[in-house]
């Protein structure tokens, strides 16, 4: 049975920074440039996305977060987004410095567990 709603986390490495639930719609900008709009009962994805802002809607009301880059997962309407924090941002001196941080966890090869 697939849930009506959706529920959106933000997690960082210092712990869950957003927790909403009872949503109808979802829109993150992807690593393409592009957006993409997320309802209920969207199909499972894993991408990467860009820095801006996380546009959310529930039943009369809308609301908005800005993340860095990071990475996105949609399963069970349930969207997870983990990223780094603003005090990240501080601490490197740029937000290039985070992308360039992302990139380089994107292209770790993963080894299989024996």
């Amino acid at each position: 049975m697939v849930k009506p709603y959706l529920s959106l986390q933000v997690i960082t490495p210092e712990g869950v920074i957003l927790n909403k639930e009872g949503l109808s719609a979802v829109n993150i900008l992807l690593e393409t440039g592009y957006p993409i709009g997320i309802r209920p009962g969207h199909a499972p994805l894993l991408a990467v996305i860009k820095p801006g802002m996380v546009k959310f809607r529930s039943p009369g009301q809308e609301g908005q977060f800005e993340v860095n880059s990071g990475i996105l997962r949609i399963r069970n309407n349930t969207i997870t987004i983990l990223t780094l924090d603003d005090d990240r941002v501080a601490s490197n001196g740029t937000q290039e410095s985070i992308e360039s941080e992302n990139n380089l966890i994107m292209q770790t090869p993963i080894s299989p567990v024996s």
